[in-house]
Order: structure tokens, then sequence, then C-alpha cells
């Protein structure tokens, strides 16, 4: 389904100074429900822009990009955040939101970076401007009656958001087996701040050196059901000591509840009747530049392939590209033919790694490789 026409709205371009209170209504309107926003929430960030768009009346619709990093097959490649794309409600679906993400892309090109991510509140929206979803986080439910009891053989400490420093190390070995996972130098505030939480979250480390970490905060009241934000570990030992603390700290209540990636250690050890698992919608992925893409990647083997993108919002991605790898590094250049043609999308997905290309492409597991040989003449 093609994208509607844009509207006719101004240039859209950097916010000014004077425009904070324009913006900061558009997104009260549009995430807050007409609340006021947190006082703090533009001030000035380092790596952040906002972009508005211009109309009749005032301004009708802004976007926020943030300068990131994620990690991709255990490499750490610079992105672009995209957040907060509001519209006024008066000139919603007029095309306003389309050259919004338009220009996003320009934008996040122009500024050599190579992904984009962002958390879609309509992922068919998104999708029509190159973005797709990759990857699971599994959230499980288990009640304290069956949460296994696993021996402590590492010590426990209990810190503060601010003790970050303590546990960047067990971070960042985590995040670089996961293709998507934010490279980032703080705890992330979206999932340790909840709205209307008074008391102050907690993060249980296991190891000295950290090998794991986990973010909560502990509810009041008898036999409460206890949440946990995030759960990060560093090495099997680090897992199964970070289960033991978070048994124990949670042994009065009914149920913990804590987020996993889809490969849950957890899911495949210890699952019982009982135990309760829902997947969460996944962050949405999209290539703003192919070849710097594909050239981040490692090499494991070495060989080569052409490849050619199907990508009209972004059309210096077609290609066709001949990639070549070994010894560790990927080169890309121009080719003149491709073997094989992607959607942009898929292209995401598979660079990413889950889903795989293998699952995407069904005919692969109906028609795998096989030998085949004729030793007669006919």
């Amino acid at each position: 389904m093609s994208a509607p026409s844009p509207g006719p709205i101004g240039p859209i371009r950097p916010m000014r100074a004077d425009e904070c209170a324009a913006v900061a209504r558009l997104w009260s309107l549009a995430f807050r429900g007409g609340d006021a926003l947190p006082e703090d929430r533009l001030a000035p960030k380092e790596g952040r822009e906002i972009f508005v768009a211009e109309g009749e009346p005032g301004l009708v619709g802004a976007y926020e990009l943030n300068a990131t990093h994620f990690y991709v097959r255990g490499r750490r490649l610079s992105a672009g955040a995209i957040r907060s794309v509001a519209v006024s409600p008066e000139c919603r679906q007029s095309g306003v939101g389309h050259a919004l993400m338009r220009h996003s892309l320009s934008a996040m090109r122009g500024r050599g970076l190579a992904w984009s991510v962002l958390h879609p509140v309509r992922e068919s929206y998104y999708a029509r401007f190159g973005y797709a979803p990759a990857g699971r986080r599994i959230v499980l439910t288990c009640p304290l009656s069956i949460f296994p009891r696993l021996e402590l053989d590492l010590p426990v400490r209990l810190l503060t958001l601010e003790d970050w420093p303590q546990v960047e190390g067990a971070y960042h070995a985590w995040a670089a087996r996961y293709s998507g996972t934010h490279a980032r130098s703080g705890f992330d505030w979206s999932r340790v701040h909840w709205s209307g939480e008074p008391t102050p979250a907690q993060v249980v480390a296991v190891g000295e050196p950290a090998e794991g970490f986990a973010v909560l905060r502990l509810k009041k009241g008898l036999r409460p059901a206890q949440e946990v934000s995030e759960v990060v570990w560093s090495s099997a030992r680090g897992y199964r000591a970070l289960l033991s603390a978070l048994g124990r700290i949670g042994y009065n209540g009914a149920t913990l509840t804590w987020p996993e990636p889809g490969d849950s250690p957890f899911w495949a050890l210890f699952c019982e009747y009982g135990l309760e698992a829902t997947v969460e919608r996944p962050p949405m992925y999209r290539i703003i530049d192919a070849p710097a893409a594909l050239r981040a990647l490692g090499a494991d083997g070495e060989g080569e392939f052409t490849l050619e993108l199907r990508d009209p919002l972004l059309p210096e991605n077609a290609g066709p590209w001949r990639v070549r790898f070994g010894a560790g590094s990927v080169t890309v250049e121009p080719a003149s033919t491709a073997q094989l043609a992607l959607d942009v999308r898929t292209a995401a997905q598979a660079l990413l790694g889950e889903p795989s290309l293998a699952d995407l492409a069904a005919a692969t597991r109906l028609l795998p490789r096989f030998p085949t040989h004729c030793a007669d003449f006919f």
C-alpha cells in the first residue's frame, strides 16, 4: 500500500528555541492526552535533534532524532533513533506524518548513519517507510511456589541507578550477543522509570566484578506480584546466581515477572506447569546506508555474491552491489547484475539475524541444497 501524498506544508527544519512550547503541546496532545510533559523533556541533549513542520497556522508536526549506537552481530554500529513522531490532531491523515518520515530518512543519510530504529505505535504505518520488526523479547511470569531454588555462589550487592559503572562491563558483554541491542552508556530510563511509582528502582548485582544484574522496584503488600524491568547476565554462572538472588528477594511474593531475549535460558532449563510467557512487540529497524551496513558486518568465512535492494524511498541503497567477504572484513562495490534481490525490510531482518534469511525464505526449507549429478550420456 503506497503512502499518501504530503499535504501543503512548509519546510521541515530544526526546532527553534522559541518553539519549545508549541512542540510540547504537540507531544502532549499526541502522547499524553493533553497532560503536561515533564519539565526537562525538551531540554538540550547531546546527540538529539528535534525537527518541526510548519503549516497554517503554526507548527503542525514534529519528530525527534537521536544519534545512538547498537550492536549488529557483535559489532557496535551508528544508528538514528526516531522518537515522538507527532502531527497536530486537525492535520492528521493529510500527509504531514509522511513528510516527517521522509525527511528523517534524508536527515539520517546526510549524517552518515547506517541504521535506524524506532518503537512503533502502528507497525503497518512504519512499514511503509522501510522499517521491519526484528528480534523477540519474552516476558516470563513465574509463581514463586515453582521458582527454582538455586545455590548462590556469587556475592550479591544492592546498587542504585547511579552505579552504572559497576555493571557496565556485564551489560556490554551481554548486549554484544544480540543484534539490535542498544550500546548504551547508562541505564535505559524508559525501562527503569515507571510512571506513578513512588518507590525507587533498585539494582541487584551478582559477582565482583558483576556477572549479572537486574533492575526492579520492590512492591509493598501481602504476597505482591514483583516485577523486574531488566535482567542482564554475562555468564551462565552469573545467570544462575541472578535467578537465585531474585528468588530470595521475591520470596514473600506471589509471582515474579521479568524479561528475557527470545533464546530464554529459563524457558529451556526451568519450564514447569504454571510458568507463563508472552512476547512483547519488538522495535523496528531500517537500513539507511546499505553499503555501510554490509561493510560493518564481521565475516567468519569467505565468499562473494551480488545483491540488489528494493528501496524506493532511498534509491541510493538499490545497487546492484558486489559483496565480497573474508579475513574478517567485507567489501561492497557496484555491480552490473544481481543474483539476489531483496526488499529493504527483508534485508534489515537478514542482516540483524532474527528472523533470518533462512526463516524468511520458506522455499529453502522445501528445496535445500541437494547433490545433483548425472554420469550417463544420452
